[in-house]
């Protein structure tokens, strides 16, 4: 299970299983079962919103340490946010198979690649003043960039008529 201690010094476990991110999913519509990875990316960018997922996790415990939700979110700062952070994907470690977590953390990975890349424009885009025709350019751009890295990984596999090897029958 993964443990992480809070700004008081109280100690939390993060563990997940079908019916708790069901009811997660359910409550916040965060779905950490997904092997996109895309809510662990919202997650890593939405700080307040980790805080919330991280408490709907811990619920079951707020009872036995005496604190609301509300005082355990304020405890959940800085350096323990952090750590609560790692813990979530701790938890991930243990619920998911190797394969579905090795799925959910190459998935993530170029998600997140591809925010690092793309973020700050969007983030631009979305700003009062910008001209709508600019973000719809760059939206194009971005689709036809996005069609043709797909259209390249499908030709370089090895189907159809140019991978089968001729023979007698086909000549």
């Amino acid at each position: 299970m993964s443990s992480f201690k809070d700004s008081a010094g109280r100690d939390w476990n993060l563990r997940f299983d079908g019916i708790l991110l069901a009811d997660l999913r359910r409550a916040l519509g965060i779905n950490l079962a997904d092997l996109t990875g895309a809510d662990y990316l919202t997650l890593d960018r939405d700080q307040a919103l980790l805080a919330l997922v991280v408490a709907h996790l811990v619920k079951d415990q707020l009872a036995a340490h005496r604190v609301t939700r509300e005082q355990f979110a304020a405890d959940l700062v800085g350096q323990s946010l952090e750590d609560a952070q790692a813990a979530l994907w701790e938890a991930a470690k243990v619920f998911f198979p190797p394969r579905r977590l090795s799925e959910l953390q190459s998935s993530y990975a170029t998600l997140r690649g591809q925010w690092e890349a793309m973020g700050p424009t969007l983030l631009l885009l979305g700003q009062p003043g910008v001209p709508a025709m600019m973000g719809d350019a760059l939206a194009r751009s971005m689709m036809t960039h996005v069609s043709t890295s797909e259209n390249s990984k499908a030709s370089s596999s090895a189907i159809g008529q140019a991978a089968t090897p001729s023979n007698a029958a086909t000549s």
